[in-house]
């Protein structure tokens, strides 16, 4: 009974031995690469170019093709054979490693039980030739905007159900792109390491209701968040923008209905004029400027945020220049004291200081006011402006500032009267001590000097 049982052992094995069978078929040298047919499945592996027969049954294993149900063509190989499995009618799946660079002339044509296909190429996918349309195609972890070609509508894969393989980690990083996420969770916080959030990455998940994106981030890629259809809230660090393009259209967010936190003192740069490049397409999101515990935010002397109580405000000396939108709505406000110190006013600086009804600018060079809406049109016609009575004149002919219907002189014996410590590249006016403007200097006498940056000086003769 044990030799019958032996016997019977050895002819399986030898039966299983006999349905392999390999052939060589490298080009140009044929050891190259080898293929192996073994229980219907046709395993191509080596290094380079398969070969280029005239026909297609000049392929060794074409008279055994209704025995293969699985291609596998590994890595090293370089090409598919020109119509290399045509006709092999019962073959339902296979699988294409990365070093294949193309299809060459239909090597799946007449292959109609082809059901499903595994392919591992991360960026530029040949066209798929010959593959019928019925075939789901298995592609990479963080790779489908490859196959998608950005836009969704140019790449020949897109006539293919694509379905993009998961990775085992929560969030999938490579060379510090976010390529695919796989949470669950509705709060996501990006880990610091990413510098670019992949296209796709966050593809479908509907979960997520809010996202941080670190500093750290430089670029979104197209349709990142494509069908997240619960994200209410992004929290950004930038200081400024760092996209040149249209984030939120290429990206796939619903920016209408979505909250943007961002850094204090920052609100300017992602306006609809201001930033850095096209950072402006931030401004269709409804932003939220995050606050700061300082009553004045001031940056190497720009005055970015301001988070008083309002009533009768003055703003520091160390003042050089006020943002926009910095006391944008500060209803609370009566009134306010600009120093001298201050060269710019940015735009919709006090747009909404419903109550401001005085302004005192202790500057004698009137400043340079970006539009003319840093005050809303009932500032400059029910509020007083107190300006320096040495430039009273000036202020009532300067671009904007004379828009203010009130204008009164003050006394500047705060103010150093005789000289301005700044810059003088080039004068571009003489002006009397009541501010006429005069045709040339005067020889003799008091009268006022103004300067192309804004700087003044009295001059005594």
């Amino acid at each position: 009974m044990k030799k019958l049982f032996l016997l019977f052992t050895v002819f399986l094995l030898s039966t299983a031995t006999a349905w392999s069978q390999t052939w060589q078929i490298g080009n140009p040298n044929a050891a190259d690469v080898t293929a192996t047919l073994s229980n219907g499945t046709l395993t191509i592996r080596g290094t380079g170019y398969m070969i280029d027969p005239f026909s297609k049954t000049d392929y060794p294993w074409y008279s055994q093709r209704a025995d293969i149900k699985t291609v596998i063509i590994e890595n090293g190989v370089t090409s598919l054979g020109p119509a290399a499995f045509q006709d092999c009618s019962e073959m339902t799946s296979a699988s294409i490693a990365q070093s294949v660079t193309g299809f060459n002339l239909s090597p799946f044509s007449g292959c109609a039980s082809l059901v499903a296909v595994e392919v591992f190429w991360e960026t530029s996918p040949p066209a798929p030739y010959s593959l019928p349309a019925s075939v789901v195609v298995s592609i990479p972890a963080g790779s489908k905007a490859a196959y998608r070609n950005g836009n969704g509508n140019t790449s020949p894969w897109n006539d293919y159900t694509v379905v993009e393989r998961r990775s085992s980690e929560e969030f999938y990083i490579k060379d510090g792109v976010l390529k695919q996420y796989n949470g669950s969770g509705s709060n996501v916080v990006i880990p610091d390491g990413v510098t670019e959030i992949g296209s796709y990455a966050f593809d479908n998940c509907s979960t997520i209701t809010s996202i941080t994106i670190p500093e750290n981030v430089t670029s979104i890629g197209n349709n990142a968040f494509l069908g997240c259809g619960s994200l209410s809230t992004i929290t950004v660090f930038w200081e400024y923008p760092p996209f040149t393009y249209n984030p939120y259209i290429q990206s796939g967010l619903d920016y209408y209905s979505c909250v943007l936190s961002i850094p204090a003192g920052t609100r300017m740069n992602y306006s609809s004029i201001g930033g850095m490049g096209m950072s402006s397409y931030w401004s269709g999101f409804n932003i939220i400027e995050r606050r700061s515990t300082e009553e004045f935010l001031i940056k190497d002397g720009v005055l970015v945020q301001y988070n008083g109580n309002g009533g009768n405000v003055i703003i520091p000396n160390n003042v050089t220049e006020i943002s926009a939108y910095v006391f944008e709505n500060c209803s609370t406000i009566t009134s306010i004291t600009i120093p001298s110190s201050v060269t710019s006013i940015g735009l919709g600086a006090f747009r909404g200081c419903t109550n401001l009804t005085s302004i005192t600018n202790q500057r004698l060079a009137p400043q340079t006011i970006a539009y003319d809406d840093a005050f809303d049109e009932d500032t400059y016609t029910n509020a007083t402006l107190y300006v320096p009575q040495l430039t009273y004149a000036i202020y009532l002919t300067t671009t904007n500032w004379m828009n203010f219907a009130n204008i009164l002189p003050i006394s500047s014996s705060s103010i150093d009267e005789t000289k301005i410590s700044l810059p003088k590249p080039n004068i571009v006016g003489y002006y009397s001590i009541i501010g006429a403007k005069l045709n040339r200097e005067p020889q003799k006498g008091v009268y006022i000097v103004v300067y192309d940056n804004g700087a003044v000086e009295k001059r005594i003769k």
